[in-house]
């Protein structure tokens, strides 16, 4: 993507740039204040209307060179339609004030447009190839103004982008922010990678036939999730004829679950990862969570490296000889978790390393009092048995 070259081809030369910003600097100490006479006032106005109209077509080339954006289309449209209609024959300062206000946004709109860096369409190709690539993960929210810095252009040519795509649904409003929706298939992963690893783990012997499983809410916290993800996860496990689920109370493992294949292992890495010093694990468990419930994008590389910081903290933890009796279904599900191999959906990894730290923070000693706090103020991820 050309990111030096002016937008759309829409080059202005340098007496066009500079005519432009004398005619909006002008337009700036236009209307004079109200003191005036009618005829002074009439004077302003219709040079105002002559700048508009000698503008036209510019805003026009613009429009035309923005029109795959209905946002920016909807707003040279506008504007167009001010700077066309016939000067008033008896101008009100209020409406000399209009007129002001359009000529500056149009000639803003003119700089903008002919600005450096990817034109409205290759913005709409970046992000939405970023969005269907997990480059921005579901959920996430996104700034005009960095991916605009990224990019290199102007930031209201991001914002017509992000408008468009609001509109097409691919994001929506949280709040004042705007974040990336999730789709329904990204949905159905979701629901799919809980309902695996509860299979792997009822397989395990964590779930025997005959018991029930944890509440929804339990399960959420257990796989930092919503509660929707869980009922979606349970009503595939209940369609492969593995758990019963009540109307109400909770699923009930059926002895079909005893036929259950080995869940797949995870591959041993290429490099050895050591497992983080005493004084890292807060910082690391911290981060793991922060990563997911913010959604942040962690390079490829960095999280492997972190899986790999858990994998070897988990074994470290599960390889003791001794538990208390009330931690051994906490390490057992540590030990199936850290065994797990990552995701095939790239988006899915930064949670699954979540997981697995919630399932660590369950086991580890009482000193990480801060990782709990911090947890809980962010979002709901302490397993049962966690110390608290």
């Amino acid at each position: 993507m050309n990111t030096t070259a002016p937008a759309a081809g829409l080059i202005l030369s340098s007496p066009v740039r500079t005519a432009i910003r004398a005619d909006l600097s002008r337009a700036g100490q236009l209307p004079v204040p109200e003191s005036r006479t009618a005829a002074a006032l009439a004077r302003d106005a219709a040079e105002l209307h002559r700048r508009l109209r000698h503008w036209m077509p510019t805003a026009e080339a613009c429009r035309r060179a923005e029109d795959t954006s209905p946002s920016a289309r909807a707003r040279w449209d506008e504007l167009l339609h001010t700077a066309s209609q016939p000067l008033s024959p008896a101008p009100s300062i209020e409406y000399a004030i209009g007129l002001s206000v359009t000529l500056r946004e149009m000639l803003r709109g003119v700089l903008r447009a002919a600005g450096p860096g990817p034109s409205i369409a290759e913005v709409t190709e970046h992000l939405t190839e970023s969005i269907a690539t997990a480059v921005y993960l579901p959920g996430s929210a996104v700034s005009p103004d960095r991916i605009a810095a990224q990019l290199d252009c102007p930031s209201e040519r991001v914002r017509h982008v992000l408008t468009d795509l609001t509109a097409r649904g691919a994001l929506h409003a949280r709040g004042a922010r705007l974040v990336i929706t999730t789709t329904d298939h990204q949905h159905t992963e979701q629901a799919r990678y809980v309902a695996g690893q509860l299979r792997a783990q009822i397989g395990a012997g964590l779930h025997p036939p005959g018991t029930g499983l944890p509440a929804a809410s339990s399960l959420a916290r257990r796989f930092v999730c919503q509660q929707p993800v869980i009922v979606r996860a349970l009503a595939l496990l209940s369609a492969d004829g593995l758990i019963r689920v009540p109307p109400a109370g909770r699923a009930t493992v059926l002895d079909t679950a005893r036929n259950l294949p080995p869940a797949r292992r995870a591959a041993r890495l290429a490099r050895k990862i050591p497992a983080p010093a005493d004084e890292a694990i807060d910082p690391l468990l911290r981060d793991v969570h922060r990563q997911w419930i913010r959604r942040a994008t962690v390079p490829p590389a960095e999280l492997t490296h972190q899986w790999g910081q858990l994998r070897a903290l988990a074994h470290a933890q599960t390889r003791r000889n001794s538990w208390a009796p009330d931690t051994v279904p906490a390490h057992r599900l540590l030990a199936q978790l850290a065994a797990a191999p990552l995701p095939k959906s790239a988006w899915l990894r930064p949670w699954h390393l979540a997981v697995l730290a919630a399932a660590l923070r369950a086991v580890l000693p009482a000193r990480q009092h801060a990782t709990v706090a911090i947890s809980v103020r962010l979002g709901p991820t302490r397993t049962p048995g966690a110390p608290s």
